[in-house]
């Protein structure tokens, strides 16, 4: 990361790369072109100098890009180093894990299904069978690092609020193991997670998926779910009290503008906040009958930007940490016209991913598994994401 000063910038330049004031904050994105007004409000904060991983586009610079992608191609394919075994390894065993994960989640969403309902129902509610299920949640996703793909590409059979809590619990782990949390912080935070909207479950079907603006009866009735589902884990599943305050909270935010108390900052407890954070990020990933569904880039550039003063900033760089600049599962065209999809990335090089690559610049798939380094290749950039990913579907351990 390169760091440049506010009085060399000048109206009308363009960078390859997005401009951060912070890695929280984006200036201009890739090849979107400064403005006076930019730089005076730059000033106006006192930010001197910005930073960035891109090269001013210049007309020079262009044409050796131009140039530098001509390697690359022999005949009809491109011929792509096979780099970082790891991550490599890591995609195979994810696709070999696919048919039986599968087969786990329908599993797990079968049991927290048929509880879900006996506690809305006054029926019999199994604490411990609950419990068994979040634990085998909590090994799938802490040894498959790629397991988000399938929430995105894998057509699991969930209702709309059983697939949220899952995503959200999913992610929640992959953030608390990052964080350093120990197996049963983990199970804790994942099974708080899959329960806090249990109160959302009460609102009425009508009221829940309602296309038109809510009336102000229905945002009271709404936002009361927190306090509702707190008192059923607590009172009726018998939750333990660390479980039922994350309903509670989950819908608080750092700089206090959540409900239902209005509480901010380090008033709420650790979990909520990562809470907020996965609940956020996965809630827009996901089709809604109000609105439209973001990218994975989208959600993230979002919650950069306007929604940033929402989050624990140090867990949101967190998250940015293990979800990555361009999402896990994200499908990126590069500036020679290959499309691939993100992997994984190295430490601090969270805007240069590793990629699995899918389409040539012809628009042929790739016949055979190949892979790319973006941070070994200077002269290849993301140009843009591709989305809705129609390009993928995952069958069994078969892709097509």
């Amino acid at each position: 990361m390169k760091k440049i000063k506010i009085s060399s910038l000048e109206h009308g330049m363009s960078f390859d790369q997005p401009i951060f004031v912070d890695p929280r904050r984006i200036v201009v994105e890739a090849r979107q072109k400064i403005t006076n007004e930019g730089i005076a409000s730059l000033l106006r904060e006192g930010i001197l100098e910005v930073e960035t991983n891109g090269n001013l586009i210049t007309k020079e610079f262009t044409e050796k890009i131009s140039q530098a992608s001509k390697p690359y191609l022999v005949g009809n394919e491109y011929s792509v180093a096979q780099e970082n075994i790891e991550l490599q390894n890591n995609y195979r065993h994810f696709c070999s894990q696919i048919p039986s994960v599968n087969k786990i989640l329908e599993k797990i969403d079968h049991t927290l299904f048929r509880n879900f309902d006996a506690l809305i129902h006054g029926k019999i509610y199994e604490n411990h069978t609950v419990i068994q299920a979040v634990s085998r949640l909590v090994n799938m996703a802490t040894s498959i690092p790629l397991l988000p793909i399938l929430f995105q590409y894998g057509n699991l059979k969930c209702s709309r609020m059983m697939f949220h809590a899952l995503h959200s619990a999913c992610y929640g782990i992959l953030l608390g193991k990052s964080m350093g949390y120990n197996r049963f912080r983990l199970q804790d935070l994942a099974c708080s997670m899959i329960l806090m909207d249990i109160g959302m479950w009460l609102i009425p079907e009508t009221v829940r998926e309602k296309k038109e603006a809510l009336s102000e009866g229905e945002r009271k009735k709404i936002q009361e779910h927190p306090i509702i589902g707190n008192k059923i884990l607590l009172y009726t599943a018998k939750h333990k009290a660390s479980i039922a305050d994350l309903s509670l909270e989950h819908h608080e935010a750092f700089d206090g503008s959540g409900y239902p108390n209005q509480k901010r900052e380090y008033e709420i407890s650790e979990f909520a906040r990562i809470a907020l954070v996965c609940d956020s990020y996965t809630a827009m990933n996901e089709k809604r009958s109000w609105r439209t569904q973001f990218s994975p880039f989208e959600a993230i550039k979002i919650m950069l930007s306007k929604d940033v003063k929402r989050f624990d900033p140090q867990i949101l760089r967190n998250f940015v940490g293990v979800v990555l600049f361009y999402p896990i599962g994200s499908l990126v065209r590069l500036n020679t016209g290959l499309i691939g999809m993100v992997i994984g990335c190295k430490e601090g090089q969270i805007q240069q991913p590793f990629l699995r690559l899918l389409r040539q610049a012809s628009g042929e798939p790739f016949q055979a598994l190949k892979f790319l380094d973006l941070s070994k290749h200077d002269d290849l950039e993301i140009a843009g994401t591709v989305f809705p990913p129609s390009l993928i579907h995952f069958q069994g351990d078969k892709e097509i």
